[in-house]
């Protein structure tokens, strides 16, 4: 039937098959994916960001602690702290202020006599509201 329509024809899809051996790991299997330029790209990307976790090193933090135990650094604390005392170094000992309690505040007296729907502008939860 010629009506002006091209004729569509079917394509079968390439088989994307991966070229792996019978021991590949998981980590192998999904760098195998993100290398195939076969495969769809966000497929490649998802296979990708998995990878990543494993072929980068992360940021951390690492310490090396000489003493055996807890205990020993805490003798060695105290030590310094006497040492420290003995030499006449002064320690700080302040006080705490006690601050005055603040003000209740007031509604301003429009607010009391306005209507309940006017009162909400002046309540102090919703102050960002206007």
């Amino acid at each position: 039937m010629v009506n002006g329509f091209p004729e569509l024809v079917y394509k079968a899809k390439q088989d994307n098959q991966l070229d792996l051996g019978p021991t590949a790991t998981a980590l192998e299997l999904l760098q195998a994916v993100y290398r195939s330029p076969s495969q769809e790209l966000h497929t490649r990307m998802r296979a990708a960001a998995l990878c990543l976790p494993f072929e980068t090193p992360k940021l951390g933090v690492s310490f090396i602690v000489n003493d055996a135990d807890i205990a020993a650094r805490l003798d060695k604390a105290i030590e310094r702290t006497a040492i420290a005392r003995a030499n006449g170094s002064k320690v700080i000992e302040a006080q705490p202020i006690a601050e005055p309690a603040p003000a209740p505040t007031e509604r301003p007296s429009s607010a009391s006599s306005a209507p309940a729907s006017l009162n909400r502008l002046y309540d102090k939860r919703h102050w960002r509201r206007f």
